[in-house]
C-alpha cells in the first residue's frame, strides 16, 4: 500500500484498520472508512499493470515497451465515476 492513500486516510481522519479485497484476481482494493464526513479512501492496485491509464485504449507495443504492460482487469474510468457518485460534494 502506498504512503499516499495511509496520508489521505490520515487526513481524513479515517479509521486506521484498512479493509482489504480482490474484486478481480490481479486487483487488490485497500479501503479506509469510517472518515470524518462520510469520506472513503481507496487504494486500487494492479498487478501486472505498467504506466498507462487501466483499461483505457491498446497502445501500440512501442509505447508499452517503454511504459509496461497493459490490463483491462480494471477501468479506471467506471472506478472514478462510481467512486465521485458515491460521494457527492455537498
Amino acid at each position: 500500500m502506498t504512503a499516499a492513500a495511509k496520508d489521505w486516510a490520515r487526513q481524513d481522519k479515517c479509521a486506521t484498520k484498512a479493509a482489504t479485497s480482490t474484486p478481480v484476481s490481479t486487483v487488490t482494493l485497500t479501503t479506509f472508512s469510517g472518515c470524518e464526513g462520510n469520506a472513503t479512501v481507496e487504494l486500487y492496485e494492479i498487478a501486472g499493470e505498467g504506466h498507462e491509464w487501466p483499461g483505457g485504449p491498446t497502445l501500440p507495443s512501442g509505447y508499452t515497451s517503454f511504459l509496461g504492460p497493459q490490463s483491462d482487469a480494471a477501468s479506471a474510468d467506471a472506478l472514478m465515476w462510481s467512486f465521485f457518485a458515491s460521494h457527492p460534494l455537498s
